[in-house]
């Protein structure tokens, strides 16, 4: 595998999570004016990315429904808690 297919493939691997943090945080900005959405967008992304990791780590295999399912508990709680932190 030479360097543009590897680039390609990490891509590929996190579009997933990059594609629901985005479009949830987006969504969430759009619908409510007065939301923090950067700092809701950063630790949006972060956690999403590190939760596809650690399912993919666990599980062994890309894209399994639990995998789904944690990563849209965790990007709904990310939201739920940067947006009602004091």
């Amino acid at each position: 595998m030479d360097v543009s297919q590897a680039f390609w493939h990490a891509l590929n691997l996190l579009a997933t999570p990059l594609g629901v943090a985005l479009l949830t945080a987006v969504l969430a900005a759009a619908v409510w004016r007065r939301w923090p959405a950067r700092r809701a967008l950063g630790w949006t992304v972060a956690v999403a990315v590190a939760v596809w990791l650690a399912l993919l780590a666990l599980t062994g295999r890309e894209g399994t429904m639990a995998a789904y399912g944690a990563l849209v508990l965790t990007v709904a709680l990310t939201l739920w808690a940067t947006t009602y932190r004091r």
